[in-house]
């Protein structure tokens, strides 16, 4: 007995909805067990710190360092090239790659992130981080090593970064919205109380507080 004429339409429908659907953006590898991406900045020191810690990042995951370095010239395997939108090398990857820079230009702490055919060696692929300003380059970062399994709690409350065995990560194109609070800051308050302490504790030996200084004798 064949299928009655509503389950049919039916089908035909999520058949042609499928068909339609855009197909999913492969994985981008960034750590196959053995190779560790390589790390571009372009922009000046923050963005170049934010390398640094990346990297920091990539080498605890992976038990690999990878270089960081400011030209992508004589790099080989998958890189990471992280930049804000008015940087040369950024700039110039984006219009090579036909890549939109409108959904975030002009707009605050907010980044694209794209895979594109590696500027040193196009059979190899590169992973594209491009912000609308400074820091929403550094966003860029921070969110890529939350997908990467770093915990956000790994510096304030000693969460370790655990070894894995690959890293692969979304490779769609994408965009971030605005944040919805402009200006984000943290006030500790009693820091002499409760960060001092930690602090001498832990990275910091020289916040070690000094001994208090004894009261002065009295006159009477």
């Amino acid at each position: 007995m064949g299928p009655k004429p509503l389950e049919g339409m039916f089908g035909a429908v999520a058949a042609l909805l499928l068909l339609c659907l855009p197909a999913r953006a492969a994985d981008l590898t960034l750590f196959d067990g053995k190779s560790v991406a390589a790390i571009v900045t372009d922009g000046g020191i923050p963005i170049g710190k934010a390398g640094d810690l990346l990297a920091r990042d990539l080498a605890a995951l992976s038990g690999r360092a990878p270089t960081v370095a400011k030209s992508a010239e004589g790099a080989k395997g998958t890189l990471i090239i992280v930049g804000p939108l008015d940087a040369p090398l950024i700039a110039s990857l984006l219009k090579a790659n036909h890549i939109a820079a409108a959904p975030i230009a002009g707009k605050w702490e907010s980044y694209g992130r794209a895979v594109i055919p590696s500027p040193a060696d196009p059979r190899q692929k590169a992973l594209l981080i491009f912000g609308s300003d400074v820091r929403g380059t550094i966003y860029g970062v921070v969110d890529l090593t939350r997908e990467m399994g770093v915990s956000p709690w790994e510096w304030w409350a000693d969460v370790t970064i655990r070894k894995v065995p690959s890293i692969r990560i979304d490779g769609a194109l994408r965009y971030s919205r605005e944040p919805s609070v402009r200006y984000r800051a943290i006030f500790l308050n009693d820091e002499d109380f409760g960060l001092k302490p930690w602090a001498a504790k832990t990275y910091e030996p020289a916040a070690a507080p000094s001994a208090p200084r004894p009261m002065p004798a009295s006159s009477s």
